[in-house]
């Protein structure tokens, strides 16, 4: 039995000895498993939502008009073209008196040519406008007869645009018809003063001719060219100034803020140019009062203000826009006063 006893309990010591190998490298797997299982999920922030506000300040709402610095450079076509000064190969002029208009001595809008007013373009599109606009008025003779008074307006305003295009000092579309152009329009013009169906026929066949020359279309125009330009013939002053009310009215809505002037940039150019040109028609020789000093300087300080406008726009000082459109509607006023 003692030996018995011995026997187990040398069997038990060495199965403990057997056991403890295999009990360590069951623990050595067991760690190793564990190592190779995947880690634990990371939790991680949610993506951010943005709204449209949350962009203000870093990115240009509009790059044309809040990210370039500096004037437009002078090009021969597209919208620089219909801009006015910097449009023409005389870009110099313009801007010396559009600089001069900003201080308290005016450009003499009476040196500049046309072609340092305006460019070619804007003259196209405001005799395009015209076209349009007279489409609408000369429908019937009743319509004519009840709103004769627009259609002489519209009329004027199309034998002043081609006066410009026959005297401009640049390769212009409708040069070898403007003469012709400008003589018929303002006989229609002269006709319309009386509602009659006379006037309205004379007045319905320029329109139709306008549209074919505006179409490409060759035309030829009833009157002859004048042989010199007499613009107390050509344009009468209350035309002029109902055109320039209506030009004065946007130009003070589309300045009235910063948005509303980078939003409108084009517009207002186009605008100051055709101002500009106007300014300068009303001092020719045989137009009204242009003989008397006080009314030139009004004039020419309405030509001065338009051409700052166009220099303020381009070189994009907002408050220097607002504040030439404030000279140009006091000199307006101040015309007003004495002439209208």
């Amino acid at each position: 039995a003692r030996q018995r006893g011995l026997l187990w309990m040398v069997l038990i010591a060495l199965a403990g000895l057997l056991e403890f190998p295999g009990a360590a490298l069951f623990g050595q797997q067991a760690a190793q498993e564990k190592n190779t299982q995947s880690p634990a999920p990371v939790k991680r922030a949610q993506r951010p939502q943005f709204q449209p506000r949350d962009w203000d300040g870093i990115y240009f709402s509009n790059l044309f008009a809040d990210g370039l610095v500096g004037p437009r450079p002078a090009l021969q076509s597209g919208i620089a073209s219909s801009a006015g000064p910097t449009a023409t190969g005389t870009t110099t002029g313009a801007a010396t008196s559009a600089n001069t208009a900003t201080g308290d001595q005016p450009a003499n809008g009476t040196e500049l040519a046309w072609n340092q007013l305006i460019g070619r373009e804007a003259v196209e599109d405001e005799i395009k406008r015209l076209q349009q606009q007279l489409t609408g008025q000369v429908t019937t003779v009743t319509k004519f007869k009840t709103e004769y008074g627009t259609v002489r307006q519209s009329l004027a305003m199309l034998s002043l645009w081609f006066a410009v295009v026959a005297d401009y000092q640049e390769e212009i579309r409708w040069r070898e018809q403007a003469g012709a152009a400008q003589a018929s329009f303002a006989r229609a013009a002269a006709n319309a003063r009386v509602a009659s169906d006379q006037a309205f026929q004379y007045a319905k066949a320029r329109l139709d001719d306008l549209t074919q020359l505006v179409r490409g279309s060759s035309v030829q125009f009833p009157e002859s060219a004048p042989e010199e330009l007499d613009w107390s013939a050509v344009v009468d002053r209350t035309s002029m100034m109902v055109r320039l009310d209506e030009i004065l009215a946007e130009l003070k809505q589309n300045t009235a803020n910063d948005d509303s002037i980078r939003e409108n940039t084009d517009r207002i150019l186009h605008q100051a140019s055709l101002v500009a040109v106007m300014g300068r028609v009303m001092v020719q020789p045989n137009m009204d009062d242009a003989d008397d000093e006080d009314y030139a300087k009004l004039s020419e300080k309405m030509t001065a203000a338009s051409l700052a406008i166009s220099q303020a726009v381009q070189s994009t000082d907002l408050e220097l826009v607002r504040n030439s459109v404030n000279r140009l509607e006091q000199s307006c006023n101040k015309c007003h006063e004495n002439w209208r």
